[in-house]
């Protein structure tokens, strides 16, 4: 909860212009003095990508209407529908103990001009079953024609909130200022962060009970872990519940009824089963708790309760032992047994406006509506008007059982999954999508449930999906038309986990009705999650405030006899959001299966807690804010919390070589680099593991990896070089642990072979996916050229291994070259690499980059030309002589948006023309590096026989003999600006064996040249531009003549 006092916050805004470190770091720093104590934090954001954003969907397109995103890596998105979309970073900043928050000072550090950018605007979140106008969000005109700041401020303070008695402040932290009538865009690379606190007049212990195990935790969460230490264990609350005799790390909170249930599989025998594992438990009725605790209603003394359990008895996890049906009597089973707190909902909720949300027995601090309105969870709720409590100090899930059938399958279901040892059925998962109809990227669920399946960097924050160790199959009406019987079908033949993202209601989901539930027949039962509207409204409500006599649809999942042991989903509405997958329920999706495989959080109700903490500094009382809110609040677990969702292993200690990766080809003594990635497939974690590199019987190299989780990998990077030409078979092998009985997976072994004198190439597969690095594996092989192909991402040391690199981006238009990807080949470039560059949408992603313009040397006229057919250019070695077209044939038909480009340079030199328009292909000469660059598919010229031709000229012209490529005259008006002069570095010679080689700089300004030297010049010379004759002193600066 958020403690209300007098804060003074302070901004202090540099606007000096310094190179940027790009990594993060964070130094703490902390001195006191009469009583006050200061706490520094320093933050380093990552550099900004730039990406193109919804362009003609805001306003005409145009080269002037073209919006751009800006994604900083590890950020999300601060989203306000109209308004710039600017990343941002919440920082955890710990309180000491007994102590209160005086001043607040941020400092930002170098600021970075970016140029002018149309930053996209935010979009409105909509309800996912919404059915109405679904036009893009236009930009605010207001905020567009400013010269403020956007934000206004380069910091914010979310809330302190209180956790476990631990006090947090929250501090969101903006990197991107943005002047949004100008375009001008700014980015900060450091943020330094001074908070100073002073001890409190009255010392309150909160919810502090002194846990070792709490400690750790917050120390786990905050920015300044060291400050757990003034929490010290002696200053814990003391006292005891009632109701409660000894220490208890799990608690059922059910009724009489329920709990002398005469059935098998009661909530006796789940008590006894988490006690045979070591977890002490036990059982409370609410009859005893409505005796011995006072409060306003029922809920309140539930909570009153817990919160003693909590504090006195070290409870961890509450299960919730009955359904909280709403607003009728009758139905399936009895009545409201716990019942539900309805916190506030902000918009789209009928009647009167109520979210059922089982959070309110999780949080807690104060007591949810301090204003005392009977509106609980409103956002001044909290003490002295400030946020309600949000951090949990209990991890709380829902049975939402109200007959003696539902019990004793819940019950069972709950059992037999934790009793699995290793099944095969672990390693299988499901993700169903549906048509969503949000424009875009955002029409199909399969497209959001991809960053789950395997996890994603999309809209700037990045999450773990699951690991390969998984058989991954998807269900998306993206792909093809699917029914429930199809669904039903692999359901029953068993999986683990199920995802869910589509359109349902109170009693329908995936296709599939109440009725449906009941005929399944699978043997071991999964979990599940869905994004879909009231698919788990446990008080049956709908959204015309109807309440059905039917359970809801989430609900049969986990009491039916088979189906589900536990599912995840929402008690209201789902949320998404047009032209996007950063939707705010899909925030939620994400971080819940990033706790599980990012973060090792294994416990159901733990992981489910933790997405919705990550999510906090989204929460505020904007549109989107109080949408992240109503997600917090309804996204409830109807299951048990202590449940751990298990591996997919079975064997104590087992270590694989899950990948191993090399060049297939280098040269003598020419080290390569050898990547091999280590997977600890056993249930214990391993320490002090080593990777070795063998050649024959020889180890040539190794390394450690001092710790590795179970289910964790690492990726260790090993050398090796050859002396003479053959055949190598190199073995990378990671050493058994003591115990480990499987090896057969403990190695990986591949073959290269060295070369002396034959061209090597690097094919980059960069397609995203398609299919179009066959065309250019068939035109290398006509050509002759011995290639590797590599589809994952390079370092600049594996470049420089081979001649030539060939890279490909097909139609990728949202990853086209991403900003490391551009730093490894400027790197690559600088070093005297040669690169083939080949992409339709490679300018539209990258334009704007210092890649694009300094190594590419090219400027981005405009995205789609509309023509098909290119024209060589006389005399040029790659394409003299030769028109090609670009669709049809047996191309891969695929260029939808090529793209005309114009040379800036005097290096940089147009070699294919668009038939009656611009230039589509460069070559860049620097006497560094070479670039051979098509503004479109080489993949869709359309005759096999000309990409051969094509493939054997760019390459002899990137890996022969370096020859000095500029126009003729210089004057060329695609080449040369006669507005702005462009610089030109001539490496000369002497004609017919006349004089010395020498360096000099050309200047054309005014059509005017100018001279500098750089080498001592005594000789008469003829270039193939320019004419002088013994022009002596008078270089150095003088003006000369052509």
């Amino acid at each position: 909860m958020r403690r209300q006092s007098t804060i003074c916050l302070t901004c202090f805004l540099l606007v000096c212009s310094f190179s940027i470190l790009p990594f993060f770091s964070s130094a703490l720093a902390q001195g006191s003095g009469q009583g006050e104590t200061v706490i520094r934090w320093q933050y380093r954001p990552e550099e900004p990508i730039i990406q193109v954003g919804l362009g003609g969907e805001i306003l005409p397109m145009g080269a002037q209407n073209l919006t751009q995103s800006i994604r900083i890596p590890g950020l999300e998105n601060r989203i306000i529908p109209g308004e710039p979309v600017v990343p941002f970073r919440t920082a955890r900043i710990l309180v000491p103990f007994g102590e209160e928050i005086q001043e607040i000072k941020v400092l930002p550090g170098e600021k970075k001009n970016l140029g002018k950018i149309l930053i996209e605007p935010g979009q409105d979140p909509l309800p996912i079953s919404f059915s109405g106008n679904r036009t893009v969000t236009p930009l605010n005109e207001s905020t567009y024609s400013s010269l403020e700041p956007y934000p206004r401020d380069v910091f914010t303070v979310a809330g302190v909130q209180e956790k476990q008695g631990y006090k947090i402040l929250l501090i969101n932290l903006y990197p991107i200022m943005y002047i949004p009538k100008t375009k001008d865009t700014y980015y900060f690379g450091t943020f330094d962060v001074e908070v100073k606190t002073a001890p409190l007049g009255t010392l309150d212990r909160g919810l502090f009970r002194g846990s070792e195990a709490d400690g750790a935790h917050i120390a786990r969460l905050v920015e300044n872990p060291a400050e757990v230490g003034s929490y010290a264990s002696d200053l814990a609350a003391t006292g005891a519940s009632p109701l409660l005799d000894g220490d208890y790390d799990y608690l059922i909170i059910t009724n009489r009824g329920l709990k002398n249930a005469p059935v098998p599989y009661n909530f006796t025998d789940l008590v006894r089963w988490k006690s045979s594992k070591g977890v002490a438990s036990t059982i409370v009725t609410v009859e005893d708790i409505y005796s011995a605790y006072t409060g306003a209603d029922e809920q309140e003394k539930i909570r009153n309760f817990i919160r003693d359990a909590y504090l006195y008895h070290g409870i961890t996890y509450v299960l919730l032992g009955g359904d909280a049906d709403g607003g009728r009597k009758g139905g399936e089973g009895w009545n409201s047994i716990v019942p539900a707190r309805g916190l506030w909902a902000w918009d789209y909720e009928a009647t009167p406006p109520m979210i059922p949300s089982d959070l309110y027995y999780a949080c807690l601090d104060g007591d949810y509506d301090s204003n005392g309105n009977g509106i609980y969870g409103e956002p001044e709720d909290g003490p002295g008007g400030g946020e309600v409590d949000l951090m949990a100090e209990v991890y709380v899930g829902r049975a939402p059982v109200d007959s003696y059938a539902e019990l004793s399958n819940f019950v069972r279901k709950t059992i037999a999954y934790e009793s699995v040892a290793s099944d095969p059925y672990l390693e299988k998962v499901l993700l169903v999508g549906e048509y969503l109809g949000f424009g875009g990227v955002s029409d199909w669920g399969g497209n959001c449930l991809d960053e789950i399946k395997d996890g994603s960097g999309s809209s700037g924050y990045n999450t773990t999906g699951f690991p390969e160790d998984y058989q991954k199959s998807t269900l998306y009406d993206r792909d093809r038309k699917w029914d429930k019987a199809e669904l039903m079908e692999l359901i029953d033949g068993d999986v683990h986990s199920l995802n869910h993202l589509g359109h349902a209601s109170v009693g329908s989901a995936m296709k599939m009705n109440v009725e449906d539930v009941g005929r399944l027949k699978n043997d071991r039962p999964f979990f599940g999650y869905s994004q879909g509207c009231y698919a788990g409204s446990f008080d049956n409500r709908d959204p015309d405030s109807v309440y059905s006599p039917i359970d809801s649809i989430l609900e049969h999942f986990v009491t039916e006899p088979h189906g589900a042991f536990a599912f995840i989903g929402n008690s209201r509405f789902g949320w998404g959001r047009r032209e996007t997958t950063d939707g705010p329920s899909q925030r939620y999706h994400r971080q819940f299966w990033d706790a599980v495989f990012g973060e090792g959080i294994r416990n159901i109700g733990r992981a489910l807690q933790d997405a919705k903490e990550d999510n906090l500094g989204s929460i505020d009382k904007t549109t989107d804010g109080n949408v992240m809110r109503f997600c917090y609040y309804e996204i409830n677990l109807l299951g048990d919390p202590e449940t751990s969702l298990h591996h997919p292993f079975t064997a104590s200690h087992n270590l694989e070589v899950a990948g191993m990766d090399l060049p297939s080809y280098t040269k003598p003594d020419k080290p390569i680099e050898v990547r091999a990635v280590v997977k600890n497939r056993g249930i214990e974690d391993e320490w002090n593991v080593t990777v070795q590199l063998v050649e024959g019987d020889a180890v040539r190299d190794s390394e450690v990896v001092p710790h590795l989780p179970s289910g964790g990998s690492a990726e260790v990077r090993l050398s090796w070089s050859g002396a003479a030409e053959g055949r190598y078979i190199l073995e990378a092998r990671v050493l058994p642990q003591e115990g480990e009985e499987l090896t057969e997976d403990n190695w990986q072994e591949r073959v290269v072979e060295v070369y002396s004198n034959r061209t090597l190439i690097l094919l980059v597969d960069d397609d995203e996916g398609a299919d179009y690095e066959g065309y250019y594996e068939e035109a290398l092989a006509a050509s002759g050229y011995a290639y590797a192909k590599v589809d994952r991402p390079v370092g600049e040391s594996e470049l420089l291994s081979f001649d030539c690199v060939i890279w490909l981006t097909g139609r990728d238009f949202t990853t086209a070259l991403t900003g490391e990807e551009q730093r490894t080949l400027a790197r690559f470039l600088d070093a005297g690499g040669s690169l083939f560059l080949s992409g339709q949408d490679i300018g539209y992603h990258s334009h704007a980059s210092d890649f694009y313009r300094d190594y590419l040397q090219v400027e981005y006229v405009k995205d789609s030309t509309g023509i098909y057919v290119l024209e060589g250019v006389e005399g040029d070695s790659i394409s003299d002589g030769m028109t090609i077209e670009i669709s049809g044939g047996d191309g891969a038909d695929s260029q939808y948006w090529p793209s005309e480009i114009m040379p800036i340079t005097a290096y940089s030199t147009g070699i294919f023309r668009y038939k009656d328009g611009g230039w589509g292909a460069v070559r860049v000469g620097t006497g560094t590096y070479r670039v051979v660059y098509f503004a479109f598919g080489f993949e869709a010229i359309n005759s096999s026989a000309e990409r051969a031709e094509i493939m054997r000229r760019v390459l002899s012209e990137l890996t022969g003999p370096e020859t000095t490529s500029v126009p003729e005259y210089g004057m060329d008006g695609n080449n040369l600006s006669s507005e702005e002069p462009s610089p030109l570095r001539r490496r000369g010679g002497p004609k017919d064996g006349m004089g010395e080689v020498f360096d000099m700089d050309l200047a054309f300004k005014e059509m005017s040249l100018e001279f500098k030297e750089l080498g001592e010049v005594n000789q008469v010379f003829e270039g193939s531009i320019f004419e002088f004759v013994d022009m002596g002193s008078r270089l150095g600066g003088e003006k000369g003549y052509v």
